[in-house]
Formats: structure tokens, sequence, C-alpha cells
């Protein structure tokens, strides 16, 4: 239906201007006049179109309804339409013909997603599957639908197949050209690693969730083309990790949720590899002593050590690295000490500290960092105090404060911050009154105020702002009132208003919007009765976002 649409729109574009094109300068009344008779124009345009699109259907298509179009603008039609159109489009006329065959030697490279194997089987027999270069399977697919792959596919995902690719699909895959494969959450076990790592032309790899052990991390670490490798949520421990240390090409590493601990750490901390820039060795057990090691890298410019349990000796050796640009140390034992070492810190771009008790102190202190763009704060017990400091500062353009108590007077800070682009402050015991104050920020771009206290008054003062392109207001108290203003607002683009008290007629007028492009109003309604009436109406509103061009979460 996309490529229909796509002829349509063009063929309607276009049509209107032939006659004004082909007779010289228009006059104003000669323009109004072939506006108004565009509707009926493109009704008559869209009869031979659809029939593109139908086999065995060609000759009731008039020739003349093409006569007016050049062969530039078929061609550029051809481009934008599927190959099944293009095979139809060949029996229709010399120009189209020549049209199609044009389009089909100029077509960049086919990006797909393919969710069956019935589907796979019949795309080998279309035009241009020879010339794929990137596809992604999702479904039921299994080492047998991977024999057939084309021989032209540099980008595969196999991360949505159900567990159901073995080694035995990884060995179809060395012929390809390859050179980025997901294959997350698989069965590929160390033979698949040990087949993925004679592979001639891969440079990025994720192998994440697949059982994979320390000889598979060696078989993998001897491969000397790979420059990023996801290993996460495997079986490895010292021993496939000090393999993977003394690797020479990797830029990028992932061994996060594995079993290196303290000696796997000292290994990555100790080897020869200077490529190495990037690193994430989150929820590995390593203590202090690990965390100490890995600070010392002269070549890591972005660490994740984040779910480990190391305290405030870890963070105040990190603290001292120079190189490092991006950190995150969430969710590990570090008090108000961590929190001021780290704000010492003039070369830290990005920081995720969530989930580390670092309190109010600690916030006033990275407050006082203006070396900062990124920062995570959220989760860490940090008041109003704490929120007023962070408003103030003069760097920031993304921050999070989610789940922290800072109250009405802690957002209505942020009302005046001239920076900041994204904030977050869901579940942050925020209500309208603070809402309202916020709403008058003039340079936030996306918000949300999730999980609070914030009712249709709230929803209106934000309707009312003008800079906001992305609103999470889900899990609220807000209702058709509120609704019908945020309809109204003509900047949003995304709105995520789930979990609330909208009836059907708050829900319509959100999916009549002509400019929002994502909306999410799942889970909305609060009786049998408006429930009932929303699942009734959902052939209306599928309607009205069709007609809208918005993708809707029902």
């Amino acid at each position: 239906m996309g490529n229909l649409f796509s002829i349509n729109r063009w063929y309607q574009w276009w049509y209107p201007r032939a006659a004004v094109e082909q007779t010289g300068s228009a006059s104003p009344a000669s323009t109004e006049v072939s506006n108004e008779q565009a509707p009926l124009r493109a009704r008559t345009a869209s009869g031979p179109l659809q029939g593109l699109e139908r086999r065995g259907e060609t000759a009731a298509v008039p020739p003349g309804e093409f006569s007016a179009l050049p062969l530039e603008l078929w061609t550029e039609i051809a481009s934008r339409t599927s190959p099944h159109a293009r095979q139809t489009m060949r029996a229709v006329s010399k120009t189209l013909k020549a049209a199609a065959e044009t389009a089909a030697v100029t077509q960049p490279p086919v990006k797909l997603t393919v969710r069956s194997s019935d589907e796979l089987r019949a795309l080998r027999d279309t035009e241009g599957y020879a010339a794929l270069e990137s596809l992604t399977l999702e479904g039921c697919f299994t080492d047998e639908d991977l024999a057939a792959l084309p021989a032209s596919l540099k980008v595969l995902d196999l991360s949505r197949c159900g567990r159901q690719i073995t080694a035995a699909g990884i060995a179809h895959l060395n012929k390809l050209p390859l050179a980025e494969l997901n294959v997350r959450s698989n069965r590929i076990g160390d033979e698949g690693a040990r087949l993925l790592a004679a592979h001639p032309t891969l440079t990025t790899l994720n192998v994440e969730g697949n059982g994979i052990g320390d000889a598979g991390a060696r078989a993998l670490a001897a491969n000397t083309r790979l420059v990023s490798l996801d290993i996460s949520f495997n079986e490895i421990g010292s021993e496939g990790v000090q393999a993977l240390a003394d690797n020479a090409t990797l830029k990028t590493l992932n061994i996060s949720s594995n079993h290196i601990g303290d000696a796997g750490a000292l290994a990555l901390a100790l080897a020869a590899n200077t490529t190495l820039t990037a690193l994430s060795t989150s929820c590995n057990q390593i203590s202090d002593a690990g965390t100490q090691a890995l600070a010392g890298s002269d070549s890591l410019t972005s660490l994740d050590i984040s779910g480990n349990g190391f305290g405030d000796a870890g963070v105040q050796a990190i603290a001292a690295n120079t190189r490092l640009r991006r950190l995150d140390i969430s969710h590990n034992r570090i008090s108000e000490a961590g929190g001021l070492a780290l704000a010492a810190n003039t070369t830290l771009t990005e920081l995720r500290i969530a989930d580390c008790e670092i309190g109010t102190a600690g916030a006033r202190a990275l407050a006082a960092n203006t070396g900062l763009v990124s920062l995570d704060v959220g989760d860490n017990g940090i008041d109003t105090d704490g929120a007023q400091a962070l408003a103030r500062h003069a760097t920031l353009k993304q921050l999070n404060l989610e789940k922290n108590p800072i109250g009405n007077a802690g957002a209505a800070a942020f009302a005046d911050n001239a920076t900041l682009r994204s904030l977050n402050l869901k579940r942050c015991e925020v209500s309208d009154i603070g809402l309202r104050v916020l709403a008058t920020n003039a340079t936030l771009r996306t918000l949300n105020v999730s999980d609070n206290r914030i009712t249709a008054e709230g929803a209106k003062a934000m309707a009312a702002n003008s800079t906001l392109t992305s609103l999470d207001v889900s899990h609220n108290g807000i209702e058709d009132e509120g609704a019908l203003a945020l309809a109204a607002n003509t900047v949003l683009n995304v709105l995520n208003i789930c979990y609330n008290a909208l009836t059907v007629k708050g829900v319509k007028a959100l999916a009549a919007s002509t400019t929002l492009a994502v909306l999410d109003i799942r889970e909305n309604g609060y009786s049998p009765t408006i429930e009932r009436a929303l699942q009734a109406a959902v052939p209306q509103l599928k309607a009205l976002a069709a007609r809208n061009r918005l993708t809707i979460h029902l």
C-alpha cells in the first residue's frame, strides 16, 4: 500500500501542473481553476495507477492517461514503487517500460524486513533480490532459511528469530560479504562463534545472549577484522576476556553480564590493546580493585561499569582519568563523596550516575561541573534544593532526574533554564502547580512528566508551549479536556498519553491531529463502559491515523 500511495501522490502532485507547464506561464485565474479540478484528476489518476499493482489488468489501463507524463517523472515514480509494480509497468507502454528498467538499474541499496519463511521464499523470485544489501528477519526463522540468502548482503539482523538460529545456520553466512551481523538472543554457542571468527569481511558483530563461553571468546579474539563486538550476556570468564584484551583491532567491546570479575578487569586494564576506545563491563562483579585498574586506561574515552557494586574508592580512581568523555557508573555503592570526586573531573561530557545515593549534596557538586552536557542522576534522593542547583547549570542539554522527590518547586526551577533540550521528571512528585510554571520554558524539545499528579489543567498548560516536539504525560490523571488542548497544539510530533482517563472523545481528537507523527493512547478509560466504547472506536481511530500518516499505539 505504501508504494501505491507513493505513485498516487506523485501523480496528483504533477498532473494539475502538467497543463500549466506545457502551455507556458499560467495566470492566477488559470492556476485557480487547475487547483479546483485537482480532486477530479486525482480520482482519475488512481484508476490506472492502481492497475499497475494488479497482474493481468494492464489492458484496462487507458494509454492516454499517461501521455502527459515525461519519462523522467515516470522513472522517479518507478524508483519509488515495488518490483512487482515495475514489472507490470513494462507491459503498459514503451515509455513505462523504459522508466521501469532505468529505475531498476539506478535503485539505491534495498533494506527489507521479512516476517515469515514463506515471504522470504517469495522474495527470492522478485526483481532486486540479488542486489539486496540489508535484511532483517523477524519471526520464526530456522537455520535452513539462511541457506539461500542473496550474495549481495552486507547487513543482516537475526536478533528477532525467536532463538531458532544455531551454529548450523551460521555456517551458511561465511560466503556472504557481510560487514555487520546481529545474531543476538539465539543459540549459536562456541561453535557458532568459531565459525563467525573465520568470516572474511565482518567488522561489526553482536552475539549477545548465545551461550558462548571462553572457547568462543578466544576464537573471536583471534579475528583481526572486527572493530565492534557485543558479547554481553554470555558465559565468559577471565580466560576469555584475557584473549579479547589481547585483540589489537577492536575499538568497541561490550562484555557486560558475564563472569569476568576483578581478574577480567585487570586483564583489560593491562592489555597491550591501544585501539579500544569504548568498553562496557556492567554487571560483572567488579570491585574497587578492578575499577581502579580500569581507571588507568590511556585509550578509553567511553566506559560503562554500572551495576558492579564498587564504592567511592573505585569512583575516585575513575574521576582522576582525564581521557574519559562518557561514563556510566549507575547502580553502584557510591555516596556523596563519589559525587564530589566526579564533580571535579573537567573532561567528562556525559555522565550516568543513577541509583547511587549521591543525594542533594552530590547533585549540588555536579551542578558546578561546567563540562557536562548530558547527566543522569535518576533515583538518588535529590530534593528541591538539588534540582534548583541543577537548573542553574549552564551547559547541560540533557538531564534525567526521574524518581527524585523534587516536587513542584524543583520542577518550576527549570522554567528559566535556557540550555536544556531534554528533561526527564518521571515520578518526581510534580502536580499541575509545578507544571504550569515549567510549561513556560522556551527551549525544551523533549519532556517526560509521566507518573506524577497531572490532570487536564497541567495538560492544557503544556499544550500552550510552542517549542516541545516530544511529550510524555503517561500514567497521570488527564481527562478529555486536556487531550483536546493537546490535540490543538501544532508543534508536538510525539505524544505518550497512555494510562490516563480519556474517553472516545479525547482519543478521537488526538487521532485527528495533523501534526502528530507518533501517538500512544493505550490503556485509557476508567470504567468498563468507556473501555468498551474505546474498543468499538478502534477501526475509526485506525482510519484517522492512516489518513494523517500517524503511528498510533492502541
